[in-house]
């Protein structure tokens, strides 16, 4: 147990708490089935103990950065640029934007059916205007039968990680220290702070619990005020009756 606590310190120095924690729990399953099979009496991970994780990242786009980001997407007019726009409209994961099917598209009820996640489980994903505009400009320029992102060397196979692409939107846009997976973060912040509501923003992740979606979803300093100035309104309004 020393040797594999020291081994977690050794990856702590270049790798976050939550990767380490991940690298961990393999180690556990595999002692674990290794105890299962006779092939050792205990399992050395009993003992080890997980690092603390405190990975929980605020960066989202600013309403200033939003349609900065939008326009510079949209002028590329790619596959690549069109997936990443769809995540921000959505909020799926890229990865699964990037596998996306003609068979999940249902154009007459407007969103997506996803029957397998990471969640586990099917997802309906209902879709705004201009999200509804990406798919369709991807349906008429149909370059593949089986997948709305196809890989333009291979239509036959799914969209790769758009890294390149999203990297000359931010540069295009001006907008630095944003990461793939904040376009994400961004919608689930905007759906609280539009409706107040953390179980919608919940489901419209496809996440299990809410513990989950509140290291996605945040009130930022505009709302907070707002919400703050209308309680200190209401104090007047009762004082006055």
């Amino acid at each position: 147990a020393g040797e594999l606590e020291q081994y977690a310190a050794d990856l702590r120095e270049k790798l976050r708490p939550s990767t380490v924690n991940r690298i961990l729990a393999i180690l556990s399953k595999i002692c674990s089935l290794a105890v299962r099979a006779g092939w050792i009496t205990h399992s050395p991970m009993s003992h080890v103990r997980y690092l603390k994780e405190n990975n929980i990242r605020y960066r989202t786009l600013s309403a200033t950065e939003i349609p900065r980001f939008i326009d510079a997407a949209t002028a590329l007019q790619t596959p690549a640029a069109d997936s990443i726009l769809l995540a921000l409209y959505t909020g799926m994961r890229i990865g699964e934007v990037c596998t996306l099917k003609w068979e999940y598209w249902h154009p007459d009820m407007h969103q997506l059916i996803l029957p397998d996640t990471k969640s586990g489980h099917p997802f309906t994903c209902p879709l705004a205007p201009p999200a509804i505009a990406v798919v369709q400009c991807q349906q008429d320029l149909m370059l593949s039968k089986t997948y709305i992102f196809p890989r333009l060397t291979d239509n036959a196979r799914p969209l790769a990680y758009p890294r390149a692409t999203f990297a000359r939107i931010c540069r295009d846009a001006n907008i630095d220290n944003l990461r793939m997976h904040d376009l994400r973060r961004t919608f689930a912040t905007r759906v609280l702070q539009a409706t107040g509501d953390i179980a919608i923003a919940s489901h419209l992740l496809n996440h299990h619990s809410l513990t989950a979606t509140r290291r996605y979803a945040f009130h930022n300093a505009a709302t907070s005020h707002a919400v703050v100035s209308q309680v200190i309104e209401s104090y007047d309004t009762k004082m006055n009756l």
